[in-house]
């Protein structure tokens, strides 16, 4: 029989054993699951530890789902084409430089926000979607000090610690109703404190 492995675990290694920042994990998987963006808030994971895609991919196989899930820059949904593919995704997973990915802030603040935007389909008239996609920035990077996290709507989690050992396919070995229950207390926690832990 094949063993899972435990989603509490790997989200303790990749904090290092900071609660708070557990806690913001899960209540950010959780919000995945809303349809709306009432908390406005996207998830920076940042630092060289080891596990931040992993943490992405764990929410795109079993929370949001690989058919709405997107992998697009913030500056790539000015683009009416892009923007149209809001108006199903619920979790949008892009990384590298903080400054490249997040460009531009006002766009970026219109997404985490859940603002309307202008969207278009093939051979169609344009058209407003109201996204409920929430973001998840990966970068090696520290976020400067200067970047006020009010401003930027953000969660930053800062991930320094390397994985006791490297496990190849981690999220897929992840048990999917574990996952989806962890997601869940998450999520139930957010709407009853009504903000991110520690905010």
């Amino acid at each position: 029989m094949r063993r899972h492995l435990n989603i509490d675990q790997f989200i303790n290694e990749l904090v290092g054993g900071n609660e708070t920042a557990a806690e913001q994990l899960q209540e950010f998987a959780g919000y995945c699951l809303l349809g709306d963006c009432r908390f406005r808030k996207a998830l920076v994971l940042n630092g060289t530890g080891l596990g931040k895609s992993t943490y992405a991919e764990i929410l795109r196989l079993h929370v949001a789902g690989l058919n709405r899930t997107l992998n697009l820059r913030i500056k790539d949904f000015n683009n009416k084409f892009e923007a149209n593919r809001l108006s199903y995704a619920l979790l949008n997973a892009i990384s590298g430089a903080f400054d490249e990915i997040y460009n531009p802030p006002y766009l970026a603040k219109m997404l985490i926000c859940g603002d309307s935007i202008v969207a278009a389909r093939k051979h169609k008239h344009d058209s407003v979607v109201i996204p409920f996609c929430k973001h998840i920035l990966i970068t090696n990077e520290i976020i400067p000090e200067h970047i006020n996290r009010v401003t930027y709507r953000i969660i930053t989690v800062t991930c320094l610690n390397q994985p006791t050992k490297i496990i190849p396919h981690l999220a897929v070995d992840m048990d999917p109703r574990q996952v989806a229950d962890w997601a869940q207390s998450g999520l139930l926690r957010l709407l009853i404190n009504g903000r991110f832990s520690d905010i």
